[in-house]
């Protein structure tokens, strides 16, 4: 039987659960209303003692009735306790607050597809977010409804069938990297340039060129350490622990031996525990804008494709695609998952690129000779339309068969003299066991087995 007492104004309970344990909780300062709520917890742990009621279920009801909002700080809580980004938990959070307040959300069960399609359609319509924008909102609400159901606070997974739009058909911020001779223009200038914000030109110039040498991200760039340079190895390399990369795997990146010197003398120039590239802000993009600047760079050329830090990725990988590499290596150095992001939106070849790829179609304006057969054009055994490449491997002077074609006849008469001069082939096999000559025989020449054909009957 419950039991009653107030402190206060308010009114408690006491009463025994499904496990046996003696538990109080708050009721209110109605006594009635506070017996009313006894009386349901008693019947409550009743039912599951009795098997009627599944404590799950019981468990989905009582978050139910909990506001979303303590659903999300608690969310929230998970993501720091694995140790996610910080500015990512801050994004998460303040992707998820949008989505609650213009849905007007209360609970969990107002979580669905249709509500957060309404608070997207607004984003886009009204204040005109990007299609990628508009991404990350509903990334963040199907994070945060998989975490409800994983951990047993709601029974399905309510927003699993919604799906993200197509950046492609809306992409507001396209990248252009930059060329050999601009990189190499903008780091000229900057190792000359002054101090911004506390960064110095060198290092801002070192932080351009790692970037530019093996991809590697601003985030990543910034957790670099004096040790994280390995230009002594037979293979010198720039390695980004695991735990600062976009896929938390260790990254080891080859560089070109040429700059280790220079990347050398700039790291003995370093103080022992002193950050490699400086204080670095966040807004390394005006840093960037400000040494194009100064470079004679655009950082919007005349298609709006813009030049960023990210630039520089893209620029390694353009390169890369440029030195004709498989295209498994490419993406092993991009440290990409699929190789259509590889080449389908880093790879930037332009038209001198790809302009050597078609001087080796045929030329079709050419018409066909009169004295030969059109199949002699198709297969190219007129011996004009064939590839010098694969020219150079036919055979010349020769059969085909790695047979001089000396006698007047061609083939047949070779192969007629070399039957005329042939000569019984003797060879011994496992101790002469096994006997092999050539024979004469009316076809030409063939080999036989003595053992075999010699046997006594």
């Amino acid at each position: 039987m419950a039991s009653l007492r107030k402190r206060g104004r308010v009114w408690h309970y006491r009463y025994t659960d499904a496990n046996g344990v003696k538990r109080e909780s708050a009721g209110c300062p109605d006594r009635r209303e506070t017996e009313a709520m006894a009386r349901h917890a008693e019947t409550e742990a009743h039912r599951i003692r009795s098997g009627e009621l599944d404590p799950k279920t019981l468990r989905i009801l009582k978050e139910s009735r909990r506001p979303i909002q303590e659903h999300v700080d608690e969310f929230i809580g998970t993501m720091v306790d694995k140790g996610r980004n910080q500015q990512h938990i801050d994004q998460t959070r303040t992707y998820l607050e949008r989505v609650i307040r213009d849905g007007k959300l209360e609970r969990i069960g107002d979580l669905t597809p249709s509500a957060v399609l309404s608070v997207i359609g607004t984003l886009r319509d009204v204040e005109e977010f990007s299609v990628r924008t508009l991404n990350s909102y509903i990334t963040a609400a199907k994070a945060l409804s998989k975490w409800l159901w994983d951990d047993g606070r709601c029974g399905d997974y309510a927003l699993r069938g919604l799906e993200r739009g197509d950046v492609k058909s809306d992409r507001r911020r396209i990248r252009c990297p930059l060329s050999a001779d601009e990189l190499r223009t903008l780091l000229d200038v900057t190792r000359q340039a002054p101090e911004w914000r506390g960064v110095s030109g060198p290092d801002r110039a070192a932080m351009y060129l790692v970037g530019a040498v093996t991809g590697l991200r601003r985030t990543e760039m910034q957790r670099l350490a004096r040790q994280s340079f390995r230009l002594d190895d037979a293979t010198p390399a720039i390695i980004a622990r695991c735990g600062y990369t976009k896929n938390k795997h260790e990254a080891t990146q080859p560089i070109p031996p040429s700059l280790v010197p220079a990347l050398r003398a700039w790291l003995d120039r370093k103080a022992p525990g002193e950050p490699l590239f400086g204080h670095v802000p966040k807004a390394t993009c005006i840093m960037l804008r400000k040494d194009l600047a100064r470079a004679g760079i655009k950082d919007v050329n005349e298609r709006g494709e813009v030049v960023d830090m990210h630039s520089l990725r893209y620029a390694y990988i353009t390169e890369l695609s440029k030195t004709g590499a498989p295209l498994k290596v490419i993406q092993t150095l991009a440290r990409h998952s699929d190789p259509r992001l590889t080449m389908g939106v880093y790879a930037r070849l332009n038209l001198h690129d790809v302009a050597g790829a078609v001087e080796g179609l045929p030329d079709l304006t050419t018409p066909p000779r009169k004295d030969e057969p059109a199949s002699a054009h198709a297969t190219g055994t007129d011996g004009k339309h064939i590839s010098g490449g694969f020219a150079h491997h036919l055979p010349t002077a020769e059969d085909g068969l790695s047979r001089k074609l000396t006698v007047t006849g061609g083939l047949e008469a070779s192969t007629n003299e070399m039957t005329a001069k042939s000569q019984p082939l003797v060879g011994s096999v496992l101790g002469g066991r096994s006997r092999i000559e050539s024979a004469r025989v009316d076809d030409g020449i063939r080999t036989r087995d003595i053992q075999i054909h010699n046997l006594a009957p």
